[in-house]
């Protein structure tokens, strides 16, 4: 008379304790790219636009009165937020794929692929993160910000800043025609914290001024720097 089957269907001998088969281990092709196809997506992205701020920073480093455009700048800002946020995703997205496999792993193992990849993530996001504030030449926190844009009447483009955290003037960018930089062309300290936004004048020279709301032309007025013994604003 055969063995009474078991819950499961598979009939056992009594007295005989069932064979443990170990499950079989994770395919290193999975522990070496949790993300799968979209690991080449992520980095047909994110490699051409670390390599695009390394050049630039290189070639801005040079150039101290020479900056991006507002766009390209907002998109570098869109991109360091995104960035930011993106080891939650990315860590969701790991743990989805490697969870069927990630138990047969031994302790140490798990310590030690957890540990691999938050370094590798890391490294990636601080190279990113890096390479946008050095083609920038820094975090820009106290610098002024854009106030208003202007064309000329041959395409290029007069973009004027002002205030600032820790200084109150005007600056004034021109940039060429569908250029992705623009180079300073004016400074007029002492402005900009509470005043109205000035106007653009285009010179036949090709210098520029910037002008009020009836026409006269703004001058320096002192020191832009917001301290007791400067002339501030």
């Amino acid at each position: 008379m055969p063995a009474p089957a078991t819950s499961n269907g598979i009939y056992r001998t009594p007295g005989r304790a069932a064979e443990i088969v170990p499950p079989p281990l994770p395919p290193l092709r999975l522990l070496l790219l949790p993300l799968g196809p979209a690991a080449g997506v992520a980095l047909a992205i994110a490699l051409p636009v670390v390599v695009f701020n390394i050049v630039a920073a290189v070639v801005l480093d040079g150039a101290p009165d020479t900056r991006f455009v507002p766009a390209v700048a907002t998109a570098q800002d869109v991109l360091a937020l995104v960035l930011l946020a993106s080891p939650v995703w990315l860590g969701l997205v790991i743990a989805q794929r490697v969870k069927p496999y990630f138990r047969v792993l031994r302790p140490w193992m798990k310590v030690c692929y957890a540990a691999v990849l938050l370094a590798v993530e890391t490294s990636i996001l601080v190279t990113a993160e890096a390479s946008i504030l050095a083609s920038r030449g820094g975090p820009q926190l106290f610098e002024p910000t854009l106030k208003s844009t202007s064309f000329a009447p041959d395409g290029r483009r007069a973009h004027v800043y002002g205030g600032g955290l820790l200084s109150c003037r005007y600056e004034v960018y021109v940039a060429e025609p569908f250029g992705l930089t623009m180079e300073k062309r004016l400074t007029v300290p002492g402005h900009g914290c509470d005043e109205p936004t000035p106007h653009v004048r285009w010179n036949d020279d090709d210098s520029v001024q910037l002008v009020d709301d009836d026409g006269k032309v703004i001058e320096p007025r002192g020191s832009d720097a917001l301290l007791p013994w400067g002339g501030g604003c």
